[in-house]
């Protein structure tokens, strides 16, 4: 599930902007081109998934406001670096973004979304499952203790 839209990211970045960095056919559509913004939007929130399954059972419901920000600063950027050159704005926003998803993994900015905890804690501590003892004190009476030595 995406955590913007494609009319957040019109209404954040503008038409002229966005129809820029994905109108490259010939002739011209004068238009953005919906499915390559939707695409990006779409790879940014894979990523988003990634860092927050860490914490979280996702897709992240309901989406928090930074969540949302977040996507569209890395979709912005996917965007951008699909024609080869990044402004530095854009490069610092996406750094930005992935170093709150990292700190969000780590359980540092945490979320009320609804669901489930991720089954994998934060952290991934190790824990030791074993059965019960099998032979204890009482069941070794009159067994003889010794020592073997190496010959």
């Amino acid at each position: 599930m995406p955590y913007t839209t494609y009319d957040e990211m019109l209404l954040r970045y503008g038409k002229t902007k966005l129809q820029q960095l994905t109108d490259r056919e010939q002739p011209l559509l004068g238009e953005p081109v919906v499915s390559v913004i939707e695409d990006a939007i779409q790879a940014a929130a894979e990523l988003i998934d990634g860092y927050a399954a860490a914490k979280y059972r996702v897709p992240l419901s309901p989406v928090p406001a930074p969540v949302r920000v977040w996507c569209q600063d890395i979709a912005f950027y996917r965007l951008h670096s699909s024609l080869g050159s990044v402004p530095e704005d854009v490069r610092l926003a996406f750094e930005d973004a992935i170093a709150a998803l990292k700190d969000m993994a780590r359980g540092l900015i945490a979320f009320p979304v609804e669901g489930k905890p991720s089954q994998y804690p934060p952290g991934g501590g190790v824990q030791l499952v074993s059965p019960g003892r099998t032979f204890r004190p009482p069941s070794l009476n009159g067994v003889l203790y010794y020592q073997s030595c190496c010959l």
